[in-house]
């Protein structure tokens, strides 16, 4: 303890070195002076603080956030595989469902063998060919490769949204969109032309509107994010699509077997679909 010039007992041990402190009874400046002094190196000393606590609050989170985002990485990782075994179950299925076809298109129905370009991926669904003659094999590998392609939509559009993720609202519709259009895959895949008839259009429209709607707004975003690879797969398979879709309601409205680049537009818009994948579980950030 010590006195100062006023008679006051001091510790200079609560002052230290701040002259904002010594300030305080200083003869030589004004009260009003010497509190603004005081005041100035207390908010100062509280700022101080207050970044040490805003930096220790930020550590602990991210501390905190350790495991949470290691659950994160594992579930991105997950959705990756499953994406990539999914798209490799439909390709494995498909070919030998292709392969074994009998033969018969809608616009030359006694044709024999798979016609790529003129043959609907539901026409391999169907145990009676077009042609005829039965297909009991190739109509069930073509049923699990529809039920392969239908189960990778459920990766597919969360990671497809996570290349754009800082735009939430939009990688949200995406999402919610996405998964709504898989309940109408389902019936499009369960449910062939064969034994289902006007009921398998309507789950192809049912499926197809919300599906559509969410590839659009995914390939604008990874356009928007700079995915120039995946955005621009994404709208060239959107192009086709819509065109196949736009079709396929002519069809179904005015009957017929519709135009005859029907098929092939839907090969087109399916081979874009199956790279667009690809490109999105290769690159979705974890």
């Amino acid at each position: 303890m010590e006195r100062d010039s006023a008679g006051h007992d001091v510790d200079v041990r609560d002052l230290g070195a701040d002259s904002s402190h010594l300030a305080l009874d200083s003869p030589d400046l004004g009260g009003d002076s010497s509190r603004l002094a005081l005041h100035s190196g207390r908010l100062s000393l509280d700022s101080f603080r207050l970044s040490l606590h805003s930096d220790g609050f930020m550590l602990g989170s991210r501390r905190l956030a350790g495991p949470s985002r290691r659950g994160t990485d594992a579930l991105v990782k997950t959705a990756r595989v499953a994406l990539v075994a999914c798209v490799g179950a439909f390709v494995a299925l498909i070919v030998p469902a292709m392969a074994l076809y009998p033969g018969g298109t809608w616009w030359e129905p006694h044709a024999v063998g798979h016609r790529f370009w003129t043959n609907f991926l539901c026409d391999l669904e169907w145990r009676t060919a077009l042609n005829g003659t039965p297909n009991p094999v190739g109509a069930r590998l073509a049923e699990g490769a529809m039920l392969a392609l239908v189960l990778a939509f459920v990766p597919f559009w969360p990671l497809a949204a996570r290349l754009f993720a800082e735009r939430a609202r939009l990688a949200a519709a995406v999402r919610v969109l996405g998964w709504t259009s898989v309940l109408g895959m389902v019936a499009v895949a369960v449910m062939p032309s064969e034994r289902f008839g006007v009921l398998h259009g309507v789950a192809v429209v049912v499926a197809g509107l919300p599906g559509l709607s969410a590839a659009v707004l995914a390939a604008t975003g990874q356009l928007l994010a700079r995915r120039a690879l995946a955005g621009s797969l994404g709208a060239s398979m959107v192009l086709f699509a819509i065109l196949d879709f736009i079709l396929y309601v002519h069809t179904m409205l005015h009957g017929g077997p519709g135009p005859v680049i029907l098929p092939g537009a839907q090969k087109i818009a399916l081979m874009l679909l199956l790279a667009w994948m690809l490109v999105v579980a290769a690159r979705a950030p974890e």
